[in-house]
């Protein structure tokens, strides 16, 4: 991959991890970034700067790092949607309801964003 492909795939990643925490916690952006930046052992501004592209060549690490929270988000996402379509099917949903179909919508989504490598 070049490493302007890199630099585009952090950037996007970088942003879906600052939004996925903002929506988890309720936290503004600016404070979502900082919670992920101690995850990620990076600065906030580092994270700031490549959600605004302003970073060219991001060094390899910082890139693995995001990566691997990236990996770790879609796999929780996984778990809870996969949870939901148990509980549902527990409690007697019907299988052509509208809850299932949008579980499984979401399930499939995930499935081809990883079999296309996050492109």
């Amino acid at each position: 991959m070049s490493s302007v492909a890199v630099d585009t795939v952090a950037r996007d990643w970088t942003r879906r991890l600052e939004r996925a925490e903002a929506s988890r916690t309720g936290l503004p952006i600016e404070d979502a970034r900082k919670r992920v930046a101690r995850r990620l052992g990076v600065l906030p501004g580092t994270l700031e700067n490549i959600g605004k592209g302003r970073i060219k060549g991001i060094r390899n690490w910082v890139a693995q790092k995001i990566r691997q929270a990236v990996i770790r988000e879609i796999e929780a996402e996984i778990a809870r949607l996969q949870h939901e379509l148990e509980m549902a099917r527990r409690c007697g949903t019907r299988l052509d309801s509208e809850l299932v179909g949008e579980i499984e919508t979401h399930l499939a989504a995930v499935s081809a964003l990883l079999d296309g490598g996050g492109k």
